[in-house]
């Protein structure tokens, strides 16, 4: 992966897949952008702030982090696999924790 800026290396990406109830799409989205304007001015946050995917029944929160350690700082205990439904939405969040090592050889 190519850095542009490499002073501002990203090492951490959270993802979590939101699956809203019919309807309720609208409303996820909203709280997850209140959520993000929030976490602005977060030590080791580079961006955060939520997508829809292309059929519009996911919504997926995406935060990019200067390391894991930042991310856990300032989300303790997020992310960890459930089984709670969260108001709003259909089914548990799915949640994805990437990484790029700096050292890793991918070429």
């Amino acid at each position: 992966m190519l850095s542009l800026d490499p002073e501002r290396a990203v090492t951490y990406i959270f993802m979590a897949v939101h699956y809203p109830e019919s309807g309720s799409r609208d409303d996820v989205y909203a709280r997850m952008s209140a959520m993000a304007e929030s976490m602005a001015g977060t030590p080791g946050l580079l961006e955060i702030g939520p997508w829809l995917d292309g059929d519009g029944e996911r919504v997926v929160g995406l935060s990019r982090w200067e390391s894991r350690e930042a991310f856990e700082q300032a989300m303790p205990g997020s992310g960890v696999p459930n089984t709670l439904i969260h108001e709003g939405e259909s089914r548990p969040r799915e949640y994805f924790h990437l990484t790029n090592p700096p050292d890793a050889d991918l070429g």
